[in-house]
């Protein structure tokens, strides 16, 4: 039996948000069809389960299935309860997902809150956007859809057929005020295509101007056990802007760390505050000062089920620049990082949503709605505090002179440390992203070797130890994503990580291994570098043991001595002449790390020694000053 793993790194790759990592696993994936190209793969003798493809000879091929979460296949003689319940839940979705008739189906399979589903009227030159969950019903988001067009809706509650609709009440609410279906209890259902499953139908509802839909449904056994779902016919519209000034008042009195705010949409009133200088609306001034703090701007209209992007311009000295501030709904604060120099500057508010459903096929796209833009601008005047230094000039000429002597001779001592602690900051910097792309080297030369290592089972046709290969090589290459932002791992995750390996390389290779922790390390809370050893063993293993006539032995030590930590990998190979240099890519990329991780760790210094004869090779990682971290 050979069951590709296609299915499990499209779902490892699903949990990654880094791009290094999303790239190393396409890397692999194509590495995997190379190998499945090379075994001449003929898809019509196997049968497609979920991301997986089983031999249709598989004499277990009847009790597999997949849950659509979990990494792997699931035998259904050995899956616990919870496993069983999870087949059935997603046989039900992947069945309601088939009729292609319902929207955002697969969502209800991670998360019973999305069980709610819409479908629309077709036939209809509207579109149809996402909206952006900016409501709630107590803690849960509310998923919602924004209807630009006379669109019917219809909702169902895929999680919920006649066995289990007892225990559930939904209603709907038109327009945040009215009741249009009081609470009951879902009594009308679908059945699919194949009359296997059934879901409950919650009805259909009709466009009226302006109008907003709220369906909510809860378990009353429990209550968090709930969804909702919102239809807004209203359209978008501009943003209708409120902007205040907030700033700490100086008024004798009162407590300075209370914030205040300004309404920046009147006219100064020097009386109260003393940061805003407009006289006519249409030219808004604010006075720079140490009390302003931020400008924050609200709509007046809310509840809306998008988002707006805000765009920031700014002219200062004669140069435009813009600045994208992202997305708000309803509110925002203008940090004063943002307009803390003379000038003038424009906020623009658009906006902006992502298509469900087009008259034309265009899901997921982006859409700006730049003729409801809204533009509110303002200049910043300068803090009059910066004249107060010239008024003392004459007064203070000499001590002045003096002062601006010591300020000069200050200055310049300042700037030399301060350009030598930069240098460093930066030095130390790139080391850290040079040792994040030798490790991210690291991985796929890891994974060329095992593929090579598949391969080679698979052309001697060894099928079944290929299968038990692949399946350690899975494990190995999940456990290496989920520590793929950890520079630094405990010695019992580098253990494990190392038994892994050796295990899946004794399929392979006739040789024995032992890894020994001295009884004084604490394994568990003292950490190394990630896979620091793994090119090490790696050679111990393909030119060390492999082409040994005998039973192979390597040893893998951790002990100390002293402040040192020692790492040793030992072999009874032939060994290899220690006075020439070698291109392995593994020592190469790993000498580089050594010397990367020493630019960074500057005082604990890592060395690598090694020594070999005709009896063996001794390969010696010290780990200095490692143990008083």
């Amino acid at each position: 039996m050979f069951i590709f793993f296609l299915g499990a790194l499209d779902y490892t790759l699903a949990l990654n948000n880094s791009k290094d990592m999303k790239q190393f696993i396409t890397l692999i994936l194509l590495l995997s069809c190379g190998v499945a190209s090379a075994q001449h793969f003929d898809t019509s003798k196997y049968v497609h389960i979920g991301n997986f493809f089983v031999d249709k000879s598989n004499p277990d091929l009847k009790y597999l299935r997949t849950d659509g979460i979990s990494i792997g296949l699931i035998d259904i003689r050995k899956a616990t309860p919870q496993q069983l319940e999870s087949i059935k839940k997603y046989d039900r979705i992947e069945a309601i997902y088939n009729e292609h008739t319902w929207y955002n189906v697969y969502e209800a399979l991670f998360n019973f809150h999305d069980a709610i589903v819409p479908r629309f009227e077709t036939g209809l030159n509207d579109t149809i956007y996402n909206g952006s969950n900016n409501q709630t019903w107590g803690n849960i988001p509310i998923t919602s859809t924004v209807i630009d067009g006379k669109n019917y809706v219809e909702f169902a509650d895929v999680l919920i057929d006649k066995s289990n609709a007892k225990n559930y009440r939904y209603h709907v609410i038109q327009n945040d005020n009215k009741e249009i279906v009081a609470w009951t209890t879902p009594d009308n259902f679908l059945k699919t295509k194949d009359g296997k499953y059934s879901y409950a139908y919650l009805g259909k509802f009709n466009y009226t101007p302006n109008q907003t839909l709220r369906i909510e449904i809860y378990n009353v056994n429990n209550y968090a056990d709930r969804s909702a779902y919102i239809a807004d016919w209203r359209g978008f519209q501009a943003f209708q802007l409120r902007a205040f000034l907030q700033y700490k008042s100086n008024i004798k009195g009162f407590d300075h760390n209370i914030l205040f705010s300004a309404n920046l949409d009147e006219t100064a009133k020097p009386q109260f505050y003393n940061c805003i200088e407009t006289k006519n609306l249409n030219n808004k001034l604010i006075r720079l000062s140490d009390s302003i703090y931020t400008i924050q701007f609200s709509n007046k209209n809310y509840n809306l089920n998008y988002d707006y992007r805000l765009t920031l311009k700014k002219t200062i000295n004669g140069k435009t620049a813009t600045i994208d501030l992202g997305t708000c709904a309803d509110t925002y604060n203008l940090d004063k990082t943002y307009w803390n120099e003379p000038g003038k500057y424009e906020i623009i508010f658009t906006p902006t949503a992502v298509t469900m459903a087009t008259p034309k096929p265009s899901y997921g796209k982006w859409v700006l709605f730049n003729n409801l833009a809204k533009h509110y601008s303002f200049t910043v005047l300068p803090d009059l505090h910066n004249k107060i230094s010239f008024s003392l000039r004459d007064m203070l000429l000499l001590i002045g002179l003096l002062l601006l002597l010591f300020l000069v001779i200050y200055y310049f001592i300042k700037t030399k440390n301060a350009r030598k602690i930069a240098l460093a900051t930066q030095q130390k910097e790139t080391s850290k992203l040079q040792l994040e792309a030798v490790r991210n080297q690291l991985n796929p030369h890891f994974m060329f070797n095992a593929l090579t290592g598949i391969q080679n089972l698979m052309n001697k046709n060894k099928t079944d130890k290929a299968n038990e290969y692949l399946s350690s090589f899975s494990r190995i290459t999940r456990n290496i994503l989920d520590g793929s932002k950890s520079t630094l791992i405990s010695i019992s995750e580098e253990k494990s990580l190392l038994d892994d390996y050796l295990k899946m390389e004794q399929l392979r290779f006739n040789f024995h291994y032992s890894i020994i922790i001295d009884k004084n390390i604490d394994a568990d809370n003292i950490e190394i570098p990630a896979m620091l050893l793994q090119p090490l063993i790696e050679n111990a293993v393909k030119h060390g043991i492999s082409d040994l006539n005998k039973e192979g032995n390597i040893e893998i030590r951790f002990s100390s001595k002293e402040k040192k930590l020692l790492l040793e990998v030992v072999d009874d190979g032939e060994g290899f002449d220690t006075t020439k240099s070698y291109d392995g890519y593994g020592l190469q990329l790993t000498r580089k790390r050594i010397s990367l991780l020493n630019a960074i760790y500057t005082h604990t210094k890592i060395e690598m020694n090694s020594t070999s004869n005709n009896n063996g090779t001794t390969i010696q990682i010290v780990l200095n000053n490692w143990l008083e971290q």
